[in-house]
C-alpha cells in the first residue's frame, strides 16, 4: 500500500518540485552554516596566534623566533607592540 502511495507522489510534478526546492533550500542553508563556521575558526585561530605573539613579545623573545613560532609576518608582530 505504501509503495503505491510513494509511486503516486513521485509522479506528482508539483510535489516533486516542492520537495526539490525544499531540499535545495536546506543544502544552501547547510552550506552557509558550514562557511560561517570555517570563517569563525579562521578568525579564532588568527586571534590566538596574535595572543601568543603578544605573550612572546612580553617575554622579550626575538621577533624572528616569534615569526617562526606563530607563522605571523614580522610586520604583523610589529603592529602588535
Amino acid at each position: 500500500k505504501f509503495e503505491k502511495e510513494i509511486n503516486k507522489l513521485n509522479e506528482d510534478v508539483e510535489f516533486t518540485n516542492y520537495i526539490s526546492a525544499e531540499e535545495d533550500a536546506i543544502k544552501v542553508h547547510n552550506t552557509l552554516i558550514s562557511n560561517a563556521r570555517k570563517e569563525g575558526e579562521s578568525i579564532g585561530l588568527a586571534k590566538e596566534k596574535q595572543n601568543i605573539a603578544k605573550k612572546l613579545i612580553e617575554m622579550k623573545m626575538p621577533i624572528e623566533n616569534i615569526v617562526s613560532a606563530t607563522g605571523l609576518s614580522q610586520e604583523e608582530i610589529e603592529n602588535l607592540k
